[in-house]
């Protein structure tokens, strides 16, 4: 489907003092971030356009794999056309990728399994449709932060937004912040009002499950539109709205390659692209935007804003505490107004897009109460209606508080666990493999132990690359952040021993792996 835009970008690294005003061009010297030109005659930029908000947007040349090819200097030079109000852009977007997660669970044996009933996706855009998006994002992310200042929820909308640690610290807060934030919230209230209540709700599908309709009301208000979105900005909606993907593991078939191993970044050239790739694509959906894309995180917090308002003001009024992390919801109240505010949720989330509503079954309420030795916690969990006493802490955002300790929850420890098998049958099998193809068919234990590269299976979860600017951290540095956060430093006693059960999981797999071989090397004789 063709996505029209005439649309200016120049991957330019500007010098702000070499900017020049009115009806003349943008430029500068080398490469980073994406300047549109102005030129005689046409509309001003500064009619349209926030000038500062476009010195904060960055170019991105992402690495994975896609249909077109890696982004550069010369090809955005021959993207440079005019950019005018109200004119459509010029470019057509390719489908999207969908990838499906892997949702790790244990059975009852506690051994690990992946759950294909709830499948999680995240979607990959083109390179050239990242920039664009990611363009527009920057606008609208610009106008969003205006409009929480006049609606008084700054505070409230706590997901996709660089909120400053502290005024000396412009560092953003992330997860382990907000948690903490939450579980002090607690503290205070069960302080003040010996009793409170903290539930923590969750929409259903919500990504999935957006009104476009609802979208494009708010986009206008955001915009600040007053007779509909203009018509390039009406373009990225449609192209939003109306999305196409392809299945990563449909394509791989199709197309006889596998994702990670290809050398160049481009899936296949534009005939192949036609005649094989194009026939797998979805129909057009009607309902929800993809989740993964550089604008969804925006879209989905315009779309709340009717809902951030009326809970701030409900929460307000009695005495609560409201945050929402794109589709977790928290409210802290005291424990006499929680039902009250629960079933103002549920009505008021249906009000807010006939297709969101609540899950029951993650609905998680934590009655604390004040004792003469601490905080006491209680948990419940909806069950058809009722509430049923649960042996479970408060969870917020991978913390949990069970009155006294803050810790790392429960899940997020078994899921590393799992993820750390997982490497290690990884080396223990690239060992045996490398052993048969040097020509001893039939290697021993000892022999595939020797060999296992551990530094491998230690880098994948602690590996130092603090000297790396695009090192994001790793697990370790994770629940170091939780240590430091939290002041609980006994969360990183989980490392104690970790690489003495390592060695001895990876023991274990050597056997399982010799034996395996055996007996298939075996059964082939026969």
């Amino acid at each position: 489907m063709a996505l029209l835009l005439h649309y200016n970008i120049l991957c330019l690294k500007t010098n702000r003092k070499e900017k020049r005003y009115g009806d003349q061009l943008y430029q500068g010297v080398g490469v980073g971030t994406l300047f549109p030109l102005v030129n005689e005659g046409r509309t001003r930029f500064s009619d349209f356009f926030d000038e500062d908000a476009l010195y904060r947007w960055e170019f991105k040349n992402k690495g994975y794999a896609h249909f077109d090819t890696e982004f550069c200097q010369s090809r955005l030079n021959a993207l440079l056309t005019t950019i005018e109000k109200d004119k459509p852009i010029n470019h057509t977007c390719y489908p999207l990728i969908r990838f499906t997660i892997p949702k790790y669970k244990r059975d009852e044996n506690g051994h690990p399994y992946i759950d294909k009933d709830k499948p999680r996706y995240i979607m990959h855009t083109a390179r050239i449709d990242t920039n664009l998006y990611s363009f527009y994002r920057n606008l609208l992310m610009n106008q969003y932060e205006k409009t929480l200042q006049k609606l008084k929820i700054v505070e409230s909308v706590i997901a996709y937004r660089k909120i400053p640690i502290s005024p000396n610290n412009t560092k953003g807060k992330c997860n382990v912040h907000f948690a903490n934030e939450a579980i002090e919230e607690i503290k205070k209230q069960t302080q003040e009002v010996e009793q409170c209540s903290a539930i923590a709700m969750d929409i259903s599908g919500f990504f999935d499950n957006l009104d476009h309709g609802v979208i494009k009301r708010q986009w206008c208000r955001v915009m600040e539109f007053k007779n509909g979105l203009s018509t390039d900005h009406f373009t990225i909606f449609k192209n939003i709205t109306r999305f196409r993907y392809i299945e990563a593991e449909e394509l791989e078939r199709k197309l006889h390659f596998k994702f990670g191993t290809l050398e160049k970044k481009q899936i296949c050239p534009p005939n192949i692209f036609r005649e094989k790739a194009l026939p797998l694509q979805s129909k057009e959906n009607k309902i929800g935007i993809p989740q993964g894309t550089t604008i969804s995180d925006v879209i989905a917090n315009m779309y709340m804003l009717d809902f951030d308002t009326w809970m701030k003001k409900f929460a307000d009024k009695y005495k609560g505490y409201y945050r929402r992390y794109s589709d977790d919801i928290l409210l802290i109240c005291p424990t006499a107004f929680q039902n009250k505010i629960i079933k103002f949720v549920s009505w008021l989330i249906n009000r807010t897009g006939k297709t969101l509503s609540i899950s029951d079954k993650k609905t998680l309420i934590s009655n604390f109460r004040k004792t003469e030795t601490g905080i006491e916690c209680t948990s419940y969990k909806n069950n058809k209606g009722k509430l049923e006493t649960i042996n479970k802490p408060f969870e917020y955002l991978g913390i949990s508080f069970d009155g006294t300790y803050k810790r790392i929850r429960q899940s997020t420890i078994s899921a590393f666990h799992i993820k750390l098998s997982e490497r290690i049958k990884k080396e223990v099998n690239a060992a045996h493999l490398k052993l048969i193809r040097e020509g001893n068919p039939f290697p021993n234990e000892d022999e595939v132990y020797k060999i296992i590269r551990f530094d491998k299976i230690r880098n994948s979860y602690m590996e130092n690359r603090e000297n790396d600017e695009k090192f994001r951290g790793n697990f370790y540095t994770y629940i170091q952040l939780i240590a430091r956060v939290t002041g609980n430093k006994n969360v990183l006693d989980m490392f104690n021993d970790l690489g003495t059960k390592i060695k001895k999981k990876a023991k274990e797999y050597c056997k399982i792996r010799i034996r395996k071989h055996y007996d298939k090397t075996l059964s082939r004789k026969c």
